[in-house]
């Protein structure tokens, strides 16, 4: 039986600064709010290459790079762009209503 998807509150549009990334569990999915220039986004949190935090990582432009091994990801679309990583990370709708951000899972 599969869960059907439903938008969750995550942060307030104020949380999470110009070019950084911000983590939040929804459902216990650990998953990273990125805020990149007029837009917000969000990936799961974890490199598919070993299980480190990307909200710790570099972000440049639309990238985020792992910070164990400097796996690159496009954050928009969760593609690899850089090895060691060779699988994409998964990636979430996101929209902002009433200041606030909302994810759905």
């Amino acid at each position: 039986m599969s869960q059907s998807k439903k938008w969750h509150c995550a942060l307030s549009v104020n949380d999470v600064p110009l070019g950084a990334a911000k983590k939040v569990c929804i459902k216990d999915i650990p998953i990273a709010i990125y805020h990149i220039g007029d837009a917000f986004y969000a990936t799961h949190n974890t490199c598919t290459h070993d299980t480190i935090g990307l909200c710790e990582g570099y972000i440049e432009g639309e990238t985020i790079e792992c910070p164990a091994h400097q796996a690159v990801f496009h954050i928009p679309t969760g593609k690899v762009l850089q090895a060691p990583a060779k699988t994409d990370i998964q990636v979430f709708p996101v929209r902002v209503s009433n200041g606030i951000i909302e994810i759905e899972v």
